[in-house]
């Protein structure tokens, strides 16, 4: 693929333009014009999710593996240390009055919240503070 090329940012926010500026004014049904508000809201999702997702990914394996003791990541998944983090919980081996616990997870949460909408109300206030 030639480096000139759009990213999938910039085709998301073409295509949101599009229907935005060309075809939402030619609807009249609201049901219609609902599902169009929806398909809207996902191009923002995978355009903010191609230019944070891999970073997040990143943030989050870093931030179990070190969690779990695991400094060197060992090949681990976030989604394996995620299961391993579960069931300790389930387990009660670790509890959320367990050092460093909350801010992780918060630190891995506010990440996602970004992705998925960063106009989320906890997400801002996140960010003032």
């Amino acid at each position: 693929m030639p480096l000139s090329s759009p990213d999938v940012a910039e085709m998301c926010q073409t295509l949101g333009e599009f229907l935005t500026d060309e075809i939402k004014p030619q609807i009249a049904s609201s049901e219609l014009q609902y599902k169009l508000k929806i398909a809207l809201n996902m191009l923002s999702i995978i355009a903010r999710e191609s230019q944070q997702g891999a970073a997040l990914a990143t943030l989050e394996q870093r931030s179990l593996s070190a969690y779990l003791g695991d400094e060197t990541g060992n090949g681990s998944s976030a989604e394996d240390l995620n299961a391993q983090l579960s069931e300790y919980i389930a387990n009660a081996d670790i509890g959320t009055e367990s050092v460093g616990l909350l801010s992780m997870l918060e630190g891995i949460t506010l990440g996602k919240m970004a992705i998925d909408n960063p106009r989320y109300s906890s997400y801002v206030q996140r960010q003032k503070s």
